[in-house]
């Protein structure tokens, strides 16, 4: 683990306290955060329930995701995503999201199915809970499931109004079920899924556009008077989408009007590929993607998805054009910096108070990185995570008896490098009598442009 993913899992560790979170989901989330990619080699990322609902909805299902069109392809409702069934077992799922209330209490089902005798469920919920015991799925003969997952993250301090949490949930029963009851605690929810058919073409799937190796089908319905449009997509090569370009995509219709995406109804949690409009379904009404971002499927750093780089520390600034290569495309180091930090920075404490306090990184390094966007056709690097030595990142400061960060993240930007075209690393601890200090730049983020053009049928 290199020291980013040590520092925010240590973050996390240290100041949320009161929520919880498993290991293996903290390893996740470092590979999975998408959203935080751009900023997290400079600050720790608290994790908002609509961040970690995209991250678990991927998460609990991720290693299911087709990677060729077949006919035991499957549409799962909910998740909005394609899973491959091996053994072309029987499939159930949940149609929609089910939600249950008592007084000040709530169980929200976002998405429910089965593969063979296993049950896999996204929840979301603000009822406290202690033990794994106090989750458990009952089938319509009373035969208890088996808890063999939870990857569960919450948000605010369990004793507040405010608290919930949100989490992939996995039982296994001895044989498929279609029919259970989901109780935490003393609540309980009933769940009927439905059975899923398999799907010959992608065509299938909904309205359908293919450019550059990538498919995208659309999905709509109307949701309070919104046009809802549920994306998904697959790609022909070895990558995964991590994000459609959420804040290009617009519908335009035949008179040339465009309309933009809107906030969920009552601001709901919904996934990243979900979006709503102001508009009715028409001959002519089509969803525009200008580009989509994807990852290796696996995730994995190899040789050619990695590279270590030694930079030569100035003791002022330096320009130069080292070169180097994220799988099949070149990036540049075009500037290193010298950064003065301040004496004396504020830290907003766990419990929400602020200190001032005496910085113990007096001497920082912007390094800054071309991702060669002049050079783009059609794919190239959208993003990169790195990792260097641990002495580089940033110190633990001690308020009042509790450790926690300062990361400075208005360092990790120069407003004479787009953001779009260059990558501002920041380095917040670089003693001056450093002379030289090696970073590896991997896990590449890849951006496929399209635009992909979507006809929504009515």
């Amino acid at each position: 683990m290199d020291k980013i993913d040590k520092d925010i899992k240590e973050g996390l560790d240290i100041e949320l306290s009161s929520i919880i979170v498993t290991n293996e989901l903290k390893e996740k989330v470092l590979l999975r955060y998408s959203k935080a990619r751009r900023n997290y080699n400079r600050k720790i990322a608290v994790l908002g329930i609509g961040i970690v609902l995209t991250l678990i909805l991927v998460l609990s299902n991720g290693n299911k995701v087709v990677s060729a069109i077949g006919p035991i392809a499957k549409y799962i409702p909910g998740i909005n995503t394609i899973i491959y069934d091996l053994n072309n077992n029987n499939t159930y799922a949940l149609d929609g999201t089910i939600r249950a209330e008592y007084a000040d209490k709530y169980i929200e089902i976002m998405s429910c199915f089965t593969e063979g005798n296993v049950v896999k469920a996204v929840v979301h919920s603000n009822i406290v809970f202690e033990k794994e015991e106090y989750i458990t799925a009952i089938d319509k003969k009373e035969r208890k499931g088996d808890l063999i997952s939870k990857d569960i993250i919450g948000e605010g301090e369990t004793e507040s109004k405010t608290y919930s949490w949100i989490g992939a949930i996995s039982f296994q029963f001895n044989n498929v079920v279609d029919t259970f009851d989901l109780k935490i605690g003393e609540y309980e929810i009933p769940v009927i899924m439905t059975k899923i058919d398999s799907v010959q073409d992608f065509e299938d799937y909904g309205n359908v556009s293919y450019r550059n190796r990538l498919w995208i089908a659309a999905f709509t319905e109307y949701v309070d008077d919104l046009l809802e449009v549920k994306l998904i997509g697959l790609s022909d090569d070895a990558r995964e989408i991590q994000l459609f370009a959420n804040n290009e995509i617009y519908l335009n219709d035949q008179q040339g009007n465009r309309y933009f995406p809107l906030n969920s109804p009552q601001n709901r949690i919904v996934p990243d590929n979900t979006y709503y409009f102001q508009a009715r379904l028409r001959d002519g009404l089509k969803i525009i993607i200008p580009y989509v971002t994807l990852i290796e499927k696996d995730n994995s750093t190899t040789n050619s998805q990695s590279s270590e780089q030694t930079i030569n520390v100035p003791d002022d600034y330096l320009n130069l054009d080292q070169t180097f290569k994220l799988g099949e495309y070149s990036l540049s180091i075009v500037r290193i910096e010298r950064v003065k930090n301040q004496e004396s920075v504020i830290i907003r404490t766990p419990d929400g108070k602020s200190e001032v306090v005496s910085n113990p990184d007096k001497n920082g390094l912007r390094i800054i990185v071309d991702k060669k966007y002049q050079d783009l056709n059609s794919e190239g690097i959208y993003d990169f995570s790195c990792s260097y030595d641990s002495k580089y990142g940033p110190s633990l400061v001690e308020v009042n008896g509790k450790k926690v960060y300062y990361n400075d993240a208005g360092k990790a930007s120069n407003q004479e490098y787009d953001e779009s075209s260059y990558k501002v690393i920041y380095l917040q601890n670089v003693p001056l009598e450093t002379e030289s200090l090696k970073i590896t730049f991997e896990r590449p983020v890849f951006i496929r442009k399209g635009p992909w053009e979507i006809n929504l049928k009515k």
